[in-house]
């Protein structure tokens, strides 16, 4: 106990030093558009209806007003500025002074006199602001003068030439694409005579006595079981799959065309893309490198948008096996519970960002596969632990970790979660300090090296050709600049929530928690078809029911955050905190990525698709308790059927 009190301080006193540093270094960051008020005043812009919208580079201005008197002129009014990103002063419309022309200097605070230039009387003040990557926003107070930014401004863009009003920041941003939707409580209500049998349905399944109906013989055992479940589930992925690969057009999808572009480069020119080459030529290679061949056959039988149509095939299977997978972690999760892996299978095989995202070519499904992998073996490295330690164990590990990385960067954040799981495993198998030691370097040179050379040509190739291993999608260097709204970020942003439960599309827009709920349980950026009534993509009042009936296993999974860090100290809780650390570093790194990339498409659950059985670890273990007693075990089973069939049904596409 003494030795887990003292790690658990070791582990604060390091997570609170790492907290400080990352809190400086994103205040300081020209980078960071983390904005806040000051003294009275507001962040402000001129007011929107429209968006959000995506933009590329170009100088965005604006100019703010406000008038004021003066009575009798102070010694000293000093103007407190901030502006995102320049800004020129005008009193009375002689021009004062402007900021520096370095957009990178925008955080400093500049402070202005304004009593020289001042009279008894009526005055005005306009800022004109300038920015390129995001909207021209100022902040500017005056203690003297009683002048605050605030919704008493004025303001107007330079394609208007009359004043309107000025927004804050921190208040609702634009989202007529959302509003074109219907509200969340307007689509349940006209789905309710659909949802009460499903409702009664799994009620009266939850009743049945399933262990008496699985002693009936072996095929009873199969049929009654998380494992027949799992099989019913997978079967449903099939007929979905071959029912919606043809219906659903050309083009849906996450930046369809450069992923296409992608394949067409292995294709034409036999060698992996650089970042500069195209827009979505800076992705890991090893899924485009598995299509490549698919696309040359099938294009030879094929028009070209069949032959798109066909290797939507690829992530569709890609899906399916995540199911399959998370039914093996419930397994060694859950390995005497058949009703807790049921459940964690139905969560499995019903998360919408596995059903959406596996609907049209991409790398997401595949490099969430391998991530599920990695995942599976490293808790049967615990469950099937002995002294020796098995290498092979670690060499599979990395296996599995090499092929995510060269799918999708995104799965280098695994080494952390590997790291610490490597460290317990020795701590708490070796009862000799030296021994720990050398296991835990063993286990990390064995999966780290393996990954390495699956994947580590790809990135030090990146580093001859470019300098860099890797450069992201919104890397100013691969020559795209471009910015999303609302392009800053407040506080608010990372507290707030609530739009997602009534209007969910693009809700991301108001702040990181409606994006990642709203993206977790259903389509939030609706498959990036933001031309509504071009086609019917999904059944749209069943996908908005859906945010209100994911609220069930939402809570699970609250609770089973809570449960699992009330009881981190058990040996048998380690697989769960596993779960927990993988879902905590991905969190992590969806939080820093949403600081830093402004826009509105950053926040993605779908990051985190790998980790589908890390939710459903974490939702059982939470809905766990309301299992003991008949009551809410089948008002439980009753809600997450029913959550389950309007999740799968709702990408049905008619």
């Amino acid at each position: 106990m003494r030795n887990l009190l003292l790690a658990s301080v070791a582990i604060g006193i390091v997570v609170s030093g790492v907290f400080a540093i990352w809190l400086y270094s994103i205040l300081n960051d020209p980078d960071v558009s983390l904005l806040f008020p000051e003294e009275g005043a507001e962040w402000i812009r001129v007011a929107k209806e429209e968006g959000p919208n995506t933009y590329g580079a170009q100088d965005f201005m604006a100019a703010y007003r406000v008038q004021f008197d003066v009575d009798r002129v102070p010694q000293e009014a000093v103007l407190q500025l901030r502006v995102f990103r320049f800004a020129a002063v005008f009193l009375d419309g002689i021009a004062i002074t402007q900021t520096p022309t370095d957009f990178d200097t925008w955080k400093q605070r500049y402070s202005i006199d304004l009593a020289p230039y001042l009279t008894p009387g009526s005055h005005e003040l306009i800022l004109s602001s300038i920015n390129r990557t995001g909207p021209p926003l100022v902040l500017a107070h005056c203690d003297a003068l009683n002048i605050h930014t605030g919704p008493e401004w004025e303001g107007r863009t330079l394609e208007s030439s009359q004043w309107s009003r000025v927004d804050s920041v921190v208040g609702s941003q634009p989202n007529d694409i959302g509003y074109s939707f219907d509200p969340v409580s307007k689509a349940f209500f006209r789905t309710l005579p659909f949802l009460v049998p499903i409702f009664c349905i799994g009620v009266v399944l939850a009743l049945i006595p399933w262990n008496r109906v699985r002693a009936r013989g072996y095929w009873a055992d199969q049929i009654a079981s998380a494992s027949g479940l799992r099989w019913f589930l997978i079967s449903v992925w099939a007929v979905f799959a071959v029912n919606n690969i043809t219906k659903i057009p050309y083009g849906v999808g996450f930046d369809i065309e450069g992923h296409m572009q992608y394949i067409q480069f292995l294709v034409r020119r036999h060698s992996i893309p650089l970042a500069m080459d195209g827009w979505q030529l800076f992705q890991s290679p090893l899924y485009y490198l598995i299509s490549a061949p698919l696309y040359l056959l099938l294009g030879a039988v094929l028009d070209p948008v069949r032959t798109a149509d066909a290797l939507r095939v690829v992530p569709l299977l890609c899906g399916a096996l995540n199911v399959q997978v998370g039914y093996l972690v419930l397994r060694e999760v859950y390995p005497n519970r058949d009703d807790l892996q049921a459940l964690g299978v139905l969560v499995v095989g019903s998360l919408p960002i596995n059903l959406y995202i596996s609907q049209y070519m991409g790398n997401e499904p595949m490099a969430g596969l391998f991530t599920a992998l990695v995942v599976l073996t490293a808790l049967r490295l615990w469950s099937r632990y002995d002294a020796g330690g098995h290498p092979a164990r670690y060499c599979a590990i990395g296996l599995a970790l090499g092929l995510s990385m060269l799918t999708k960067v995104t799965a280098v954040l695994m080494c952390v979660p590997l790291s610490l799981l490597f460290m317990y495993v020795a701590y708490t198998h070796h009862k000799r300090f030296a021994h720990a030691i050398r296991h835990a370097a063993m286990a990390h040179v064995l999966t780290f090296g393996v990954a390495f050379v699956v994947c580590g040509w790809y990135y030090i190739s990146n580093w001859v050709r470019m300098g860099v291993p890797f450069m992201g999608g919104w890397d100013e260097a691969r020559g795209y600049i471009w910015w999303q709204e609302p392009g800053f970020r407040t506080v608010e942003q990372f507290v707030q929530f609530g739009e997602a439960l009534r209007y969910p599309i693009y809700s991301s827009v108001q702040g990181f928690w409606d994006g990642y709920y709203s993206t977790l349980w259903l389509d939030g950026y609706n498959s990036s078809t933001i031309v509504f009534d071009w086609f019917q993509l999904w059944n749209y009042d069943l996908m908005l029911t859906t945010a209100w009936l994911a609220l069930v296993p939402a809570c699970g999974l609250v609770a089973g955050i809570v449960v699992t860090v009330c009881r981190i100290a058990s040996p048998e809780a380690v697989v769960r905190v596993f779960c927990l650390a993988c879902l905590a570093i991905y969190f992590a790194a969806m939080v820093q990525i949403t600081i830093r990339i402004s826009g509105f498409s950053t926040v993605k659950a779908s990051y985190s698709l790998g980790l589908l059985s890390c939710y459903a670890v974490l939702i059982v273990a939470g809905l766990a308790p309301l299992l003991r007693f008949r009551l809410t075990k089948a008002v439980m089973w009753g809600a997450m059927i029913t959550w389950s069939v309007v999740s799968i049904s709702t990408h049905f596409v008619l």
